[in-house]
Protein backbone atom coordinates (compact mmCIF):
# COMPACT_ATOMS: atom_id res chain seq x y z
CA UNK A 1 0.00 0.00 0.00
CA UNK A 2 1.56 3.27 -1.13
CA UNK A 3 1.28 6.34 1.04
CA UNK A 4 0.54 9.58 -0.79
CA UNK A 5 0.40 12.97 0.85
CA UNK A 6 -2.20 15.13 -0.89
CA UNK A 7 -0.55 18.54 -1.12
CA UNK A 8 -3.53 20.06 -2.90
CA UNK A 9 -5.86 19.09 -0.09
CA UNK A 10 -3.24 20.20 2.45
CA UNK A 11 -3.27 23.70 0.98
CA UNK A 12 -7.07 23.69 0.83
CA UNK A 13 -7.58 22.70 4.48
CA UNK A 14 -4.80 25.08 5.53
CA UNK A 15 -6.70 28.00 4.01
CA UNK A 16 -9.93 26.85 5.64
CA UNK A 17 -8.36 26.57 9.11
CA UNK A 18 -6.57 29.89 8.67
CA UNK A 19 -9.94 31.68 8.58
CA UNK A 20 -10.51 30.78 12.26
CA UNK A 21 -7.22 32.18 13.55
CA UNK A 22 -8.79 35.58 14.45
CA UNK A 23 -11.44 33.81 16.54
CA UNK A 24 -8.83 31.84 18.47
CA UNK A 25 -6.73 34.96 19.05
CA UNK A 26 -9.83 36.85 20.23
CA UNK A 27 -10.86 34.12 22.70
CA UNK A 28 -7.30 33.79 24.02
CA UNK A 29 -6.76 37.56 24.31
CA UNK A 30 -10.04 38.22 26.15
CA UNK A 31 -9.42 35.24 28.44
CA UNK A 32 -5.92 36.47 29.32
CA UNK A 33 -7.14 40.04 29.95
CA UNK A 34 -9.91 38.83 32.26
CA UNK A 35 -7.56 36.30 33.84
CA UNK A 36 -4.93 38.99 34.44
CA UNK A 37 -7.47 41.21 36.21
CA UNK A 38 -8.56 38.44 38.56
CA UNK A 39 -4.97 37.19 38.80
CA UNK A 40 -3.97 40.58 40.23
CA UNK A 41 -6.81 40.33 42.75
CA UNK A 42 -5.68 36.83 43.73
CA UNK A 43 -2.07 37.98 44.07
CA UNK A 44 -3.17 40.85 46.28
CA UNK A 45 -5.29 38.46 48.33
CA UNK A 46 -2.30 36.16 48.83
CA UNK A 47 -0.23 39.12 50.05
CA UNK A 48 -3.03 40.27 52.33
CA UNK A 49 -2.63 40.38 56.11
CA UNK A 50 -6.00 38.64 56.46
CA UNK A 51 -5.56 34.89 56.80
CA UNK A 52 -9.00 34.10 55.33
CA UNK A 53 -8.19 35.84 52.03
CA UNK A 54 -4.88 33.97 51.79
CA UNK A 55 -6.56 30.63 52.34
CA UNK A 56 -9.40 31.27 49.87
CA UNK A 57 -6.97 32.46 47.19
CA UNK A 58 -4.74 29.41 47.68
CA UNK A 59 -7.72 27.03 47.55
CA UNK A 60 -8.96 28.60 44.31
CA UNK A 61 -5.53 28.51 42.64
CA UNK A 62 -4.78 24.92 43.63
CA UNK A 63 -8.27 23.76 42.66
CA UNK A 64 -8.27 25.33 39.20
CA UNK A 65 -4.68 24.31 38.46
CA UNK A 66 -5.47 20.73 39.43
CA UNK A 67 -8.34 20.35 36.95
CA UNK A 68 -7.53 19.53 33.30
CA UNK A 69 -8.72 22.32 31.02
CA UNK A 70 -11.01 20.05 29.02
CA UNK A 71 -12.81 18.94 32.19
CA UNK A 72 -13.14 22.51 33.46
CA UNK A 73 -14.47 23.58 30.07
CA UNK A 74 -17.09 20.83 30.02
CA UNK A 75 -18.11 21.45 33.64
CA UNK A 76 -18.60 25.18 33.05
CA UNK A 77 -20.50 24.43 29.85
CA UNK A 78 -22.88 21.98 31.52
CA UNK A 79 -23.37 24.10 34.65
CA UNK A 80 -24.22 27.25 32.69
CA UNK A 81 -26.49 25.46 30.24
CA UNK A 82 -28.36 23.55 32.95
CA UNK A 83 -28.76 26.45 35.37
CA UNK A 84 -29.82 28.87 32.66
CA UNK A 85 -32.56 26.52 31.50
CA UNK A 86 -33.76 26.06 35.08
CA UNK A 87 -33.80 29.82 35.72
CA UNK A 88 -35.51 30.51 32.40
CA UNK A 89 -38.18 27.95 33.20
CA UNK A 90 -38.68 29.24 36.76
CA UNK A 91 -39.00 32.90 35.76
CA UNK A 92 -40.83 32.21 32.47
CA UNK A 93 -38.28 34.02 30.36
CA UNK A 94 -39.42 32.25 27.21
CA UNK A 95 -35.84 31.47 26.13
CA UNK A 96 -33.45 28.60 26.65
CA UNK A 97 -29.73 28.02 26.91
CA UNK A 98 -29.35 28.21 23.14
CA UNK A 99 -29.15 32.02 23.44
CA UNK A 100 -25.84 31.68 25.32
CA UNK A 101 -22.94 31.68 22.89
CA UNK A 102 -20.49 28.79 23.30
CA UNK A 103 -17.75 31.37 22.71
CA UNK A 104 -18.79 33.16 25.91
CA UNK A 105 -18.66 29.89 27.83
CA UNK A 106 -15.22 29.16 26.39
CA UNK A 107 -13.97 32.58 27.51
CA UNK A 108 -15.34 32.05 31.02
CA UNK A 109 -13.66 28.65 31.36
CA UNK A 110 -10.32 29.77 29.94
CA UNK A 111 -10.39 32.94 32.07
CA UNK A 112 -10.69 30.83 35.22
CA UNK A 113 -7.60 28.87 34.22
CA UNK A 114 -5.68 31.99 33.21
CA UNK A 115 -6.46 33.77 36.48
CA UNK A 116 -5.06 30.88 38.53
CA UNK A 117 -1.78 30.83 36.63
CA UNK A 118 -1.43 34.59 36.20
CA UNK A 119 -1.83 35.10 39.94
CA UNK A 120 1.54 33.38 40.29
CA UNK A 121 2.96 35.57 37.53
CA UNK A 122 1.83 38.75 39.28
CA UNK A 123 3.16 37.51 42.62
CA UNK A 124 6.53 36.68 41.07
CA UNK A 125 6.77 40.09 39.41
CA UNK A 126 5.87 41.98 42.58
CA UNK A 127 8.19 39.90 44.74
CA UNK A 128 11.06 40.65 42.36
CA UNK A 129 10.99 44.25 43.60
CA UNK A 130 12.48 44.58 47.05
CA UNK A 131 10.30 45.91 49.87
CA UNK A 132 13.03 48.41 50.69
CA UNK A 133 12.33 50.35 47.49
CA UNK A 134 8.74 51.01 48.44
CA UNK A 135 9.81 51.93 51.97
CA UNK A 136 12.33 54.39 50.52
CA UNK A 137 9.66 55.88 48.26
CA UNK A 138 7.31 56.33 51.20
CA UNK A 139 10.11 57.90 53.20
CA UNK A 140 10.62 60.42 50.36
CA UNK A 141 7.03 61.56 50.69
CA UNK A 142 5.30 59.44 48.06
CA UNK A 143 1.94 57.93 48.90
CA UNK A 144 1.27 54.19 48.43
CA UNK A 145 -0.35 54.57 45.00
CA UNK A 146 2.40 56.83 43.62
CA UNK A 147 5.16 54.56 44.91
CA UNK A 148 3.45 51.56 43.36
CA UNK A 149 2.90 53.31 40.02
CA UNK A 150 6.32 54.97 39.69
CA UNK A 151 8.61 52.57 41.55
CA UNK A 152 7.13 49.07 41.85
CA UNK A 153 5.16 48.71 38.62
CA UNK A 154 7.90 49.78 36.15
CA UNK A 155 10.22 47.15 37.62
CA UNK A 156 7.56 44.45 37.83
CA UNK A 157 6.29 44.77 34.24
CA UNK A 158 9.52 43.56 32.53
CA UNK A 159 9.47 40.52 34.82
CA UNK A 160 5.79 39.82 34.19
CA UNK A 161 5.76 40.42 30.42
CA UNK A 162 7.47 37.15 29.32
CA UNK A 163 5.29 35.17 31.73
CA UNK A 164 2.12 36.86 30.48
CA UNK A 165 3.27 36.14 26.94
CA UNK A 166 3.74 32.47 27.78
CA UNK A 167 0.27 32.36 29.28
CA UNK A 168 -1.21 33.96 26.17
CA UNK A 169 0.51 31.33 24.00
CA UNK A 170 -0.83 28.65 26.33
CA UNK A 171 -4.34 30.06 25.89
CA UNK A 172 -3.90 30.02 22.11
CA UNK A 173 -3.17 26.31 22.29
CA UNK A 174 -6.02 25.81 24.77
CA UNK A 175 -8.50 27.14 22.22
CA UNK A 176 -8.03 23.83 20.40
CA UNK A 177 -10.38 22.39 23.04
CA UNK A 178 -13.34 24.73 22.50
CA UNK A 179 -14.60 22.63 19.61
CA UNK A 180 -15.92 20.20 22.23
CA UNK A 181 -18.64 22.70 23.19
CA UNK A 182 -19.68 23.55 19.66
CA UNK A 183 -17.29 26.36 18.72
CA UNK A 184 -15.81 26.02 15.24
CA UNK A 185 -12.14 26.75 15.76
CA UNK A 186 -8.96 25.79 13.89
CA UNK A 187 -9.11 22.14 14.93
CA UNK A 188 -12.86 21.80 14.42
CA UNK A 189 -12.60 23.40 10.97
CA UNK A 190 -9.89 20.92 10.00
CA UNK A 191 -11.96 18.02 11.28
CA UNK A 192 -15.01 19.18 9.31
CA UNK A 193 -12.94 19.64 6.15
CA UNK A 194 -11.36 16.20 6.48
CA UNK A 195 -14.73 14.45 6.73
CA UNK A 196 -15.23 14.89 3.00
CA UNK A 197 -12.17 12.78 2.31
CA UNK A 198 -9.88 10.32 4.03
CA UNK A 199 -7.02 12.83 4.20
CA UNK A 200 -7.02 13.25 7.96
CA UNK A 201 -3.24 13.54 8.21
CA UNK A 202 -3.24 16.58 5.93
CA UNK A 203 -5.72 18.30 8.23
CA UNK A 204 -3.60 17.59 11.30
CA UNK A 205 -0.47 18.87 9.56
CA UNK A 206 -2.26 22.07 8.52
CA UNK A 207 -3.48 22.68 12.07
CA UNK A 208 0.00 21.98 13.45
CA UNK A 209 1.60 24.46 11.07
CA UNK A 210 -0.89 27.18 12.02
CA UNK A 211 -0.40 26.73 15.77
CA UNK A 212 3.38 26.57 15.34
CA UNK A 213 3.32 29.77 13.28
CA UNK A 214 1.18 31.55 15.87
CA UNK A 215 3.46 30.43 18.69
CA UNK A 216 6.60 31.58 16.87
CA UNK A 217 5.05 34.94 15.97
CA UNK A 218 3.76 35.61 19.49
CA UNK A 219 7.07 34.63 21.10
CA UNK A 220 8.83 37.11 18.80
CA UNK A 221 6.35 39.89 19.57
CA UNK A 222 6.48 39.44 23.34
CA UNK A 223 10.28 39.20 23.28
CA UNK A 224 10.41 42.51 21.39
CA UNK A 225 7.96 44.16 23.80
CA UNK A 226 9.87 42.91 26.83
CA UNK A 227 13.18 44.24 25.54
CA UNK A 228 11.58 47.56 24.60
CA UNK A 229 10.05 47.96 28.07
CA UNK A 230 13.35 47.08 29.75
CA UNK A 231 15.32 49.60 27.69
CA UNK A 232 12.67 52.27 28.31
CA UNK A 233 12.85 51.64 32.04
CA UNK A 234 16.68 51.76 32.00
CA UNK A 235 16.51 55.03 30.09
CA UNK A 236 14.14 56.55 32.66
CA UNK A 237 16.35 55.39 35.53
CA UNK A 238 19.45 56.81 33.83
CA UNK A 239 17.79 60.19 33.35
Amino acid sequence: MNFRFDWAFEWKVFRICLQYVPLCIFVAAVSVCIGLFFGILLAVAKRSKYCVMNILADIYVHLVRGIPQILLLMIIYLVIKTNFNNLAKYYNWGVNASVISPILIAIIALSLTASAYLSGTVSTALNSVGDGQQDAALACGMDSFTSFYRIILPQAIPVAMPLIGNQFITMIRATSLIGYIGVVDIVAAGKIASTISSNILEAYVAETLIYWGLTFLLETVFSFLTNKIRWSYKGEMAS
